[in-house]
């Protein structure tokens, strides 16, 4: 029995998340099982709109799914 890899990416952009990514959730699931890594995970701008699309992809695939959003922050908003 192999030990899994200790590395797993936490920041991927899917296709959900115009205009930065392209990558497919089933594409991503079934690459991520080939690598054997703990997690996985996806990070999308400003959307959870994949999240379960993502979920039961990657359970699937026996990956363990990690949910992240990228939301951005403006230091520079009215009345602060």
């Amino acid at each position: 029995m192999t030990q899994p890899n200790p590395f797993c990416h936490l920041h991927v952009l899917s296709a959900y998340s115009l205009p930065d990514g392209a990558c497919r959730i089933e594409d991503l699931a079934r690459r991520a099982a080939e690598f054997d890594p703990p997690a996985v995970a996806i990070t999308d701008q400003g959307t959870l709109h994949a999240a379960v699309e993502f979920y039961e992809t990657a359970r699937r695939a026996g990956v363990k799914p990690i949910f992240g959003c990228r939301l951005p922050v403006a230091d520079d908003a009215p009345g602060t």
